[in-house]
């Protein structure tokens, strides 16, 4: 038996080990839950943005345990500042104001040049649902007809999958679209959006996956897949001169290398998990898990009276 190669075999094995330890890695990111029913509107964890570069920024405040915007322009928005989001299921209600206003979710934003709102729009011709989608500064723009009416609370949902990049639109429980979305990359604050003098928004909702910085530069949310080489016994299993020189047969080396590799994926399928507000991490958001069970009807008639 020639130990000086179980002993290299067993230093690598090591170094492989440590090297996934120390390696930073975002391959199971975390998931992340928040509710806001703004009896405050807390301006540590909310910050209101621009819409394009050096637009005003609204005028947002909380009255009775509503969040009101209520200032007249286009396109204001104030995004939850806590982490930037991938895939998210986002929900909050709001009420109209009585002349104009229009109001709904801001997500995916980076900067005034990209973001994209998706809001109930009751002043256009047939009470649209509308979807602006901002990239590198240019805006474009998709519509669809439901009933959005004004001096009616409504309640929107958005299921956004940074994957497909496909947005499912909802509005009182009902399904309205699914819209693709062109955005280059799929990530960036959550939050709300108004306009023409808005309205006041009752509760938000955040089911989102967490964006980690990448330190590959794959992007985010990626596998770092340095110190990840077959160590040198692993090659050439089946040379035989290999074979005399260590006193090991190829299936011998081969089983090596197979319970070296199962070490690492193991080591790797548990590395980096993180809990975040009590829940564990997940790599994709499943959409379809994320159920809200505030009660709209009772909330509006407790914050009336």
């Amino acid at each position: 038996m020639n130990y000086p190669k179980k002993l290299n075999a067993c230093i690598t094995a090591l170094f492989l080990f440590f090297c996934f330890l120390l390696t930073p890695k975002s391959t199971h990111a975390a998931t992340e839950i928040y509710h806001d029913n703004f009896d405050v509107y807390d301006t540590s964890v909310w910050e209101a943005v621009p819409s394009t570069t050096g637009s005003t920024l609204g005028n947002w405040h909380p009255t009775g345990g509503y969040l009101v915007q209520d200032a007249s322009g286009d396109h204001f928005k104030t995004v939850y500042k806590a982490n930037m989001y991938t895939s998210q299921v986002v929900e909050t209600s709001f009420l109209h104001n009585p002349i104009a206003g229009y109001n709904g979710i801001t997500f995916w934003y980076q900067d005034a040049n990209n973001w994209v709102d998706i809001y109930c729009y009751p002043t256009a011709a047939d009470n649209d649902v509308w979807v602006l989608e901002t990239v590198e500064g240019i805006t474009s723009l998709s519509t669809t007809v439901h009933n959005c009416a004004r001096n009616v609370v409504h309640k929107v949902r958005v299921e956004a999958d940074a994957s497909s990049k496909s947005v499912n639109v909802y509005v009182d429980d009902v399904f309205v679209a699914t819209h693709i979305l062109t955005a280059s990359s799929a990530f960036g604050y959550t939050g709300l959006n108004s306009g023409n003098g808005g309205g006041k928004f009752d509760y938000f909702d955040l089911s989102g996956t967490i964006y980690e910085t990448p330190n590959d530069g794959t992007g985010g949310n990626g596998d770092d897949t340095s110190c990840t080489e077959r160590p040198d016994d692993c090659e050439d299993e089946d040379d035989p001169e290999n074979d005399e020189n260590n006193g090991d047969s190829a299936e011998d080396d081969e089983r090596e290398c197979k319970d070296l590799e199962h070490k690492k994926d193991h080591d790797k399928s548990n590395h980096g998990a993180k809990r975040i507000q009590g829940h564990h991490s997940k790599h994709k958001l499943n959409l379809k898990s994320y159920k809200h069970k505030f009660n709209l009807a009772s909330n509006w008639e407790s914050k009336h009276h």
